[in-house]
C-alpha cells in the first residue's frame, strides 16, 4: 500500500497499519504517540483546520477518509 500526502510525502507499507505507522514516525508533533493516538490527533486537526471528518477507529477507515477528504492525493491498495 502507498499513500501520497498533499505536500508530496510518500508513505508505504504492506498494510494500512504499517502506512499509518510510517506517517506517524514522520510527524514532528507525533513523537511517542501510538498509531491510535496519532489517528485521533490527525482526525481532530482535520476537523479543526479543514472542517473534515476523518474516522480514526481503524487504519483502513482513517486512510479511506483522508483520501476521500483529499488530504491524501493518491492511494494504492493491495
Amino acid at each position: 500500500m502507498m499513500v501520497v500526502t498533499i505536500d508530496g510525502k510518500v508513505y508505504t507499507g504492506p498494510t494500512a497499519d504499517a502506512v499509518v505507522a510510517r506517517m506517524r514516525e514522520g510527524g514532528i508533533f507525533t513523537f511517542g504517540k501510538t498509531n491510535p493516538e496519532y489517528m485521533r490527533f490527525v482526525s481532530r486537526q482535520a476537523m479543526h483546520l479543514c472542517g473534515q471528518f476523518v474516522r480514526h477507529d481503524t487504519p483502513e477507515n482513517f486512510l479511506h477518509d483522508m483520501h476521500g477528504n483529499r488530504l491524501l492525493t493518491k492511494t494504492e491498495l493491495l
